[in-house]
């Protein structure tokens, strides 16, 4: 038996055999099973812990899921997956690696961060080829229509210049969630956009690198670019990247809007700067990038030519060495 799925016209076929399993009962799990849902394609089990039972027993009926457990480790014991999707808080997300890793052959997909310090990172990287598994990390912003098509022109140019400016909340973020949070923020934000950074430029190493109490600044280099990224902490912005191409500059500003900016142009008897709205993503229901990750994993079946693995991830966590928030 098969189920049919239906997309701009044509037939795509998603074995009814296919087991996924969820990890999560969170705001994000439900992000997850909606894009899911919209893509008919069916999750076998969802799993919680013992606290939130009745939220994953709320879900299995709200998104038509087969089972709902709550014993991680005994569920993969005793059943077979050929997908995972870990998307618990991210304070959990490295334990409960570890048990997906030890106990299942299926195909992995985390949430971010996979890891909040080096160390432990490496740990995981090392414990993936023991087992030999691969661990996709879901940076669902790589997806974003904006940065698929800042990629496209960028591979067109021999040599081009960046500029990203980054507020970071700080301390809204350190009170929400306590002292934990401490010396952890650049893996929890900072690292979303360092990975953005590397997956449109290239590996990246660092030039130069400022640390301060109210920004911290790193110089950025590879063969193909210069670039400057700057963290302002507990800063009241958007973020705002601006890519410097030979012949005209593409900002995002914020992450769902992407401009063209030309050379000045002259309008009666004065000069502007011709700068132009070409995609607008801050309209979509569902988060930008996420069905089209979805896609790309059941559908089209090229996601690793987007997601990164662990493994792809050892040069950012080398430049977050550097940071010291």
């Amino acid at each position: 038996m098969e189920t049919i799925l239906r997309k701009v016209g044509k037939s795509i076929f998603l074995k009814k055999k296919t087991k996924i399993l969820i990890i999560g009962t969170g705001q994000q799990a439900e992000i997850f099973l909606k894009a899911f849902l919209k893509n008919k394609i069916q999750i076998d089990t969802i799993c919680s812990s013992k606290k939130s039972l009745q939220k994953a027993i709320y879900l299995k009926k709200k998104y038509n899921i087969h089972h709902a457990k709550n014993n991680l480790i005994q569920i993969l014991k005793s059943k077979k997956f050929d997908f995972i999707f870990l998307l618990v808080n991210w304070d959990k997300i490295e334990p409960e690696l570890l048990n997906v890793l030890k106990y299942s052959k299926a195909q992995i997909f985390s949430e971010k961060p996979v890891a909040t310090s080096f160390k432990a990172f490496n740990n995981l990287v090392k414990l993936s080829k023991k087992y030999n598994k691969k661990i996709y990390v879901m940076y669902n912003r790589r997806f974003f229509e904006t940065i698929m098509f800042i990629k496209k022109e960028i591979n067109k140019v021999k040599k081009f210049n960046f500029t990203i400016t980054i507020p970071e909340q700080n301390e809204r973020i350190i009170k929400k969630y306590g002292n934990k949070m401490n010396n952890k923020l650049k893996y929890f934000i900072s690292s979303h956009w360092l990975d953005l950074i590397n997956y449109i430029c290239g590996n990246l190493s660092i030039k130069k690198y400022f640390i301060g109490k109210s920004f911290s600044t790193l110089m950025l280099k590879n063969s193909k670019c210069n670039g400057t990224i700057n963290f302002v902490f507990n800063a009241v912005d958007q973020i705002r990247l601006i890519f410097f191409l030979p012949k005209f500059s593409l900002e995002l500003n914020p992450l769902e809007k992407l401009y063209s900016i030309k050379n000045l142009v002259k309008r009666n008897n004065y000069y502007s700067i011709n700068k132009r709205l070409i995609i607008d993503l801050s309209r979509q229901n569902l988060k930008p990038g996420m069905d089209r990750m979805i896609q790309s994993i059941f559908i089209k079946k090229n996601f690793k030519q987007v997601l990164p693995k662990i493994s792809d991830l050892k040069n950012i966590y080398e430049i977050m060495e550097k940071l010291d928030h």
